[in-house]
């Protein structure tokens, strides 16, 4: 990893985690976005319990109404990354968070907000025993909803980015996706956070259209002043607060290898893979988020070699359906077609855990039931699945992985429920490849 030069003021850096790549120059705009302040109340009748309970619902649809007003403004740059908000949009209906909180006012007896606050503590608790540090860091996406419904509760409401009027480098302590999006993208040249992880929405968003990033600082907005002359390198995940003109001579150079080195993988990124033998070489990006196909096909890649589909069943109580299964593969084999997109089935068990499906105290989901293995025993999630996948093999060059196979007869059970979803789907009429 590079280093600042040694002649950087030591105590001017702040080191976090690099998110997105790239330099960015300019001076710091901080995001006043303080702790949302409320009391604790009981409440000792059932015409209050109810009046609180409207409250909350009330603060629920003025969150939807903001969020999908900004998910309408979404920017053409963005426009495939709309995914996360419509996200955000199915949490505020989630039981963990909206039946539980309802829940919370009338058992405890306690105004909304607290019961709120309560019902993402759990969330959260939930959350940190999850081995997998993508699905673990979902729980940002929870944080970042309720934020705004306890916001919306209070009365406070949320901060408008978009109100930025000059090329600035965004200092929060968080953003949520929807502040990204928000964001006017050509006065935004950077942002950096206290808070935040290489697998948020936020840094993902960030990669996509190609903003320098720093997250996890952890003090930044305390030792950051509005009007601070920045330095972010997202490439090693440092912060030089003013710099001297040696530093910013330094960092204009490296600033613009970059923006070279960039420029020309993209005029090369269309070519294809070939040694200098001539050996050809096929190379495909791996998926877990529809947003992020949009990096893919911007960098050349010729398809997905391995589409990860776990995220709508852990994202979330319920399973998903069908239907919403269908229309996330159709968009994706639409979009790379006719480039090949392989989807593994279902790879759950070890620490990744299904909310409401019980494995059994002595499952062994490690080596055991997991993968292929619990796709079996539970055929209805797997013909569920099988469904959507092959009603999408209409619409692009789809294929089919199966999930850590240990023997040929789990391979032919596999392919035998598949043939069965493929009798089904002729029955009823629709068209696969």
């Amino acid at each position: 990893m590079n280093l600042p030069p040694p002649f950087v003021d030591r105590t001017s850096i702040l080191a976090g985690v690099a998110a997105s790549p790239g330099i960015a120059i300019g001076k710091a705009h901080l995001v006043d976005r303080g702790k949302v302040e409320f009391t604790y109340q009981s409440l000792i009748s059932e015409p209050l319990i109810q009046e609180e309970v409207l409250r909350f619902e009330n603060a629920v649809e003025r969150t939807r109404e903001q969020i999908e007003q900004i998910r309408a403004g979404v920017p053409e740059e963005l426009a495939g990354q709309g995914f996360i908000l419509d996200a955000h949009l199915l949490i505020l209906k989630d039981r963990l968070i909206h039946d539980v909180t309802v829940e919370t006012i009338r058992d405890d007896r306690i105004n909304a907000e607290w019961a709120l606050v309560k019902s993402v503590d759990r969330a959260r608790e939930m959350f940190a025993r999850i081995k997998d540090e993508y699905i673990r860091g979902r729980i940002k996406d929870i944080e970042d909803v309720s934020d705004r419904v306890l916001r919306n509760l209070v009365g406070t409401g949320p901060d408008d980015l978009s109100e930025i009027r000059e090329r600035v480098i965004v200092v929060a302590h968080d953003l949520s996706p929807a502040d990204t999006t928000q964001m006017p993208l050509d006065r935004v040249m950077a942002f950096i956070t206290d808070r935040g992880s290489r697998t948020s929405h936020t840094t993902i968003l960030a990669q996509s259209v190609e903003i320098p990033a720093v997250v996890g600082l952890e003090d930044g907005t305390s030792r950051i002043r509005r009007g601070d002359l920045l330095i972010v390198d997202g490439t090693t995940g440092h912060v030089i607060i003013d710099p001297d003109e040696k530093t910013l001579e330094f960092y204009y150079g490296r600033q613009r290898s970059y923006e070279n080195y960039q420029a020309s993988i993209i005029r090369c990124s269309h070519l294809p893979a070939e040694t200098i033998d001539q050996h050809r070489i096929i190379v495909k990006g791996n998926l877990e988020l529809f947003e992020e196909v949009a990096a893919i096909m911007d960098h050349g890649g010729e398809g997905v070699g391995l589409y990860r589909t776990e995220y709508h069943y852990l994202s979330k109580r319920e399973l998903p359906d069908e239907e919403e299964l269908f229309e996330d593969y159709r968009d994706v084999a639409q979009l790379l077609a006719p480039r090949p997109v392989t989807i593994r089935t279902l790879d759950l068990g070890a620490d990744k855990y299904m909310p409401g499906l019980d494995l059994g105290d002595d499952a062994n989901p490690a080596l055991g039931l997991r993968a292929i293995r619990l796709c079996l025993k539970e055929q209805a999630i797997f013909r569920t699945q099988l469904r959507a996948i092959l009603r999408a093999t209409a619409y692009g060059h789809v294929r089919i992985m199966f999930p850590m196979i240990s023997g040929l007869q789990e391979l032919r059970s596999a392919r035998s429920i598949l043939n069965d979803v493929r009798r089904q789907l002729d029955l009823d009429g629709y068209e696969y490849d």
